[in-house]
């Protein structure tokens, strides 16, 4: 019989995986460890990578299909044999001495049923769900509405998450999170294993209540510490995650709890899965909404107050034009410019001046053509259009400053997209990060070093020297070595620097590195992956309009461009441009990598058309140009290849 059995459930989270095995590896202090990996059928390269791994502790189990988190825990469960079962979470990174104290701790204490530890997220802060109550009726009221926020540390007002215990502080509790969840095998035969109703979210709460009532203590250890990437922060906006959670909690009361009280709780919770998603829906339209109806609102008023001064101005009559048709003018002018500004990627989070002037322009440029079309009783005063044109740009500008400080706590006209990255480690591990974050999409702009010394050993020099870095170069984010830096020495500075900076912990030796940019966002993980420019939303945007414009003069035209391209350009294929699912120009199959994570569709012509017959057998060649392709990608890219096409250039 082992010591521990270590259960993790995977589903694409592979680069997750990797750096939470590494860890467990780092935390073995002499235990007799088995590793349970129990794979529901990720297609993200995580079953290439467990092949790969040779480790005689580790046992692999594949599922056909994705059976669920209780499903696959309670596969590996029953062919275990251990003192204790932990689950883990793949997102989760371990401190080196968690696994010994934790099983110390149970060794020393034959009471405890189940035990969790203090969770921490990717930036550094404590994850309330560490420690929880049971749901009763006015904890659960308390929670949803948000009154527990308001109370955070009152028993009274914040028992879900038992705001009244002390996070550094040793407790009994009542529930514990399935991210990390040591059980005491010998209880199995009495407690069961994980009730698999639960696909997702409450089973942990169920198996607690089930130790508890058995007579078991579950018991919250914070002398240790894990980081769990994805808090309940980054979901619970979510309808989809609202239905699952809510409903899950009903299971729960309706396998344990009957009567009146727990009639109306379970009511309440029903109710308030959609009260939850309408509220979060609300919020996700205000927020992605404001921009673009703060753009329309300045627009209009600044046309329209315009419109009466040239007229009072110029023609000496404020009623000189016709406001029903003036008003509808504006309204078409409002449209254009609005897209046009979404075309040019204004509304994208990272957006700055040039996209506004862009986006202006050639709205204008658009207009200016419409105009041009309109019959003359339909037309506004030309001189609306042209002072429009630096009059729309201004308000547009300061419009955008507003939302940057309402949304972004900015006060520029752009959020910065640089970092000023300081990177930990050995002079080694150092230069292999920063040639890795010079490497992938991480936007890095400067890179401060902070090279180990001896006097490192004593994590408050360290610690000083980084405030240092922090307060006087301005630094951002920090980037971790996991291989210069034990994981309970990381975890200490995040908690540390958690309100100064972001971080991410590199494993030099994966080509890895994971992070999260804030406790409101789900976990990262950047590999040697190049700058795509084919990613870029306003580089796709820009590719469609190209393929649509495109796709409708050749339709107009078919029998001409049917000719030219001797048959190469068919009927269907123009409906499926049309329609978005092809594309007119795109890379060859097989030869560039991820081209599933690039989410390319497939496209009438390729790189490979534009070559010789000598060259097209060249994958030397290919692969280069494909590459060139997607990683420096505009849209004169496409009409390159297809001139080169059709007039064999």
């Amino acid at each position: 019989m082992s010591d521990i059995s270590i259960v993790i459930v995977s589903y694409n989270v592979k680069s997750f995986l990797q750096q939470c095995l590494e860890s467990i590896d780092k935390a073995r202090g002499g235990l007799d460890i088995n590793i349970y990996v129990v794979d529901n059928n990720s297609v993200d390269g995580t079953r290439e990578y467990l092949h790969s791994l040779r480790d005689e502790n580790l046992q692999i189990i594949l599922n056909d299909d994705n059976v669920g988190f209780s499903t696959a825990n309670n596969q590996a469960i029953r062919i275990s044999n251990s003192k204790y079962i932990l689950l883990l979470n793949p997102d989760t990174v371990i401190q080196e001495d968690t696994l010994i104290k934790c099983f110390d701790k149970m060794q020393m204490d034959q009471e405890i049923g189940a035990l969790g530890v203090k969770l921490i997220d990717g930036s550094g802060e404590f994850l309330v769900e560490s420690k929880r109550g049971f749901p009763s009726l006015w904890a659960s009221f308390t929670k949803m509405t948000g009154i527990s926020k308001l109370a955070p540390r009152s028993e009274f007002f914040n028992a879900y998450y038992l705001g009244h215990l002390d996070p550094e502080e040793e407790n009994e509790i009542d529930v514990l999170c399935g991210a990390f969840m040591m059980v005491r095998s010998s209880i199995l035969p009495e407690v069961g294993f994980l009730d698999e109703q639960f696909f997702m979210y409450g089973e942990d709460i169920d198996w607690s209540y089930r130790i508890q009532r058995a007579g078991h203590k579950i018991y919250y250890l914070p002398t240790t510490s894990i980081i769990h990437y994805k808090g309940e922060s980054t979901k619970k906006t979510s309808i989809s995650y609202l239905k699952i959670f809510y409903n899950a909690m009903i299971i729960f009361l309706d396998k344990h709890f009957h009567g009146t009280t727990y009639s109306v709780l379970k009511l309440f919770l029903r109710g308030g899965i959609y009260l939850r998603g309408a509220l979060s829906a609300v919020k996700r339209v205000v927020k992605k909404g404001l921009h673009p109806l703060l753009d329309a609102g300045i627009i209009f008023l600044i046309l329209w107050c315009f419109k009466d001064l040239w007229a009072t101005l110029y023609f000496g009559d404020p009623d000189y034009f016709d406001d029903s048709i003036i008003f509808w003018n504006i309204i078409g002018y409002l449209i254009i410019w609005l897209g046009s500004l979404q075309l040019f990627g204004n509304y994208d989070r990272r957006s700055g001046p040039p996209n506004v002037i862009q986006g202006v322009i050639f709205g204008f440029v658009f207009i200016v053509l419409m105009y041009s079309i309109l019959p003359e009783n339909l037309r506004s005063s030309r001189m609306l259009i042209l002072i429009g044109l630096p009059l729309v740009t201004i308000g547009l500008l300061l419009v955008k400053r507003l939302i940057n400080i309402m949304l972004y706590h900015t006060h520029g006209l752009s959020i910065p997209k640089t970092k000023h990255i300081a990177i930990i480690g050995s002079e080694h591990d150092i230069q292999s990060i920063e040639s890795q974050v010079r490497y992938s999409n991480i936007d890095a702009g400067e890179i401060s070093k902070v090279e180990l010394t001896e006097s490192d050993g004593n994590i408050k020099n360290l610690a000083r020297r980084i405030d240092q870095m922090i307060k006087l170069l301005g630094v951002n984010e920090l980037i971790f070595s996991s291989q210069s830096l034990r994981y309970h020495e990381i975890l200490q500075l995040m908690q540390l620097f958690g309100s100064k900076t972001t971080f991410k912990i590199a494993a030099v030796n994966q080509k890895l590195i994971i992070g999260s940019d804030s406790k409101d966002e789900m976990g990262q993980s950047f590999t040697m992956q190049m700058e795509l420019d084919i990613l870029l939303p306003v580089k796709r945007r820009m590719k469609r309009l190209l393929d649509f414009v495109l796709a409708l003069f050749t339709l107009i035209t078919f029998p001409i461009t049917y000719w030219i391209s001797k048959g190469r350009i068919r009927l269907s294929d123009i409906i499926s441009i049309i329609f978005g699912r092809m594309s007119w120009v795109g890379v060859d199959d097989d030869l560039v990598d991820n081209q599933s994570r690039l989410n390319l569709k497939k496209s009438v012509f390729t790189i490979k058309d534009t070559l010789p017959l000598a060259l097209q057998a060249n994958l030397v060649v290919l692969q280069e140009l494909n590459l060139n392709y997607i990683r420096f990608y505009s849209i004169w890219k496409d009409l390159d290849t297809l001139s080169q096409i059709f007039f064999k250039r």
